[in-house]
């Protein structure tokens, strides 16, 4: 079995934050939302920028961004197959 973790790093200096393993036959958004929102209550006092591909262009995680004032460039999939 393999291992399908979602990964967070600071953007501006590339540290790592935090990992969280995942059995590698989950969908990419899988317990995204869930991970998403406690690193979010970790970094209230922070502004946040999410970046993720198409596997977080979900209604949930649109959501979840809005309500928690974090800017989303997570990438639809349709807009992926439109730029090729």
């Amino acid at each position: 079995m393999g291992y399908h973790p979602l990964v967070i790093y600071e953007g501006r200096t590339g540290l790592l934050l935090d990992v969280e393993l995942r059995n590698g036959r989950v969908y990419t958004s899988a317990r995204a939302q869930i991970y998403l929102a406690q690193l979010l209550d970790r970094c209230a006092h922070r502004s946040v920028i999410l970046r993720g591909d198409s596997g977080f262009a979900t209604p949930k995680i649109y959501d979840l961004a809005e309500a928690r004032h974090a800017y989303d460039q997570a990438e639809s999939k349709s807009a992926a197959e439109t730029l090729g």
